[in-house]
């Protein structure tokens, strides 16, 4: 699977899945009010382009406004990971798959940190995740 469609269906995912308050959520970036959803893609395509501090900044925003929201957890520790801070993306992944168990992308990545960071067992453990989150998703 590629990176264009594990994207498409983590926002089918999230679509099917969205709290009715979490997607009429407002967030404060900068000056502006945007909803969480409008939020978290505007982080995304930050960070797809490079601008990682940008995007850092907006996830940090809605982690202020939604304390633990499970996509801003698992997208900010993986800045970290491209940072190569890896205990504290390892810390922030952990909590997003905490929080929403069923995310298949948070698994993998999960996996792909602890791997870095040389815990091979824990990233076994996260790829079998990954891998039943596969096999009980609609996709």
């Amino acid at each position: 699977m590629n990176r264009k469609t594990r994207r498409a269906r983590q926002r089918e995912r999230r679509h099917e899945n969205a709290n009715p308050a979490t997607e009429t959520a407002l967030v404060k970036v900068g000056a502006k009010h945007m909803l969480l959803s409008e939020a978290l893609g505007l982080g995304v395509d930050l960070m797809n382009e490079g601008h990682r501090a940008k995007a850092a900044e907006i996830f940090a925003c809605i982690l202020d406004s939604a304390p633990g929201q499970p996509d801003a957890l698992h997208l900010m520790g993986m800045l970290h990971f491209q940072e190569g801070r890896l205990d504290e993306a390892a810390r922030l992944v952990r909590q997003a798959v905490k929080r929403d168990p069923r995310n298949e992308f948070a698994w993998c990545n999960l996996g792909a940190v602890l791997r870095a960071a040389g815990d091979n067992a824990g990233a076994i453990v996260a790829t079998r995740r990954f891998s039943i989150c596969l096999h009980i998703s609609p996709y």
